[in-house]
């Protein structure tokens, strides 16, 4: 299976760049997922949980809403707090 890179930006502290697999959030128009080769995309994110699917297994977040930038099969969320749970 591809992957693909989720970078995760804070205003306040060093991001985070993570090659997965999958990544689940939630947008204003519901829940997707994002594989690698998504179509590019410009999103604004609502709070809640992000599921991201790696080689290491499944890791599980809690984030503020924010912005998701996907492009050129990467994506970027930028977002005030991104926290395992």
């Amino acid at each position: 299976m591809r992957t693909f890179t989720f970078e995760i930006i804070l205003p306040d502290a060093a991001g985070r760049k993570i090659e997965t697999y999958s990544v689940t959030l939630y947008t204003r128009a519901g829940q997707i997922t994002l594989l690698a080769g998504h179509a590019d995309l410009i999103t604004l994110t609502e709070k809640g949980k992000i599921t991201i699917k790696t080689d290491m297994g499944e890791l599980s977040l809690y984030a503020e809403s924010g912005m998701l930038y996907v492009s050129g099969g990467n994506a970027r969320l930028l977002t005030d707090t991104a926290n395992e749970v």
